[in-house]
């Protein structure tokens, strides 16, 4: 579970480092997160920022949702 304070962190990061505005969705099916734009070549590196964090990151098919995990 990814707190509100960290997904601000999340939202700003990841916009400052990767030109991506990240959305974050939080509903009864769980937590997810979601781009604009397929993250493309980026998905790697967003992952890796992440996994620095203590999250494996999970993307979509298309590279637009993104699922984290603890």
């Amino acid at each position: 579970m990814v707190s509100f304070d960290q997904v601000l962190i999340f939202k700003k990061d990841i916009m400052e480092r990767f030109g991506l505005y990240l959305h974050f969705h939080d509903g009864c099916g769980g937590q997810y997160f979601s781009f604009d734009e397929p993250a493309g070549d980026r998905a790697g590196e967003i992952a890796a920022y992440f996994a620095e964090k203590g999250f494996k990151a999970a993307f979509s098919e298309d590279l637009t949702i993104l699922t984290l995990r603890d």
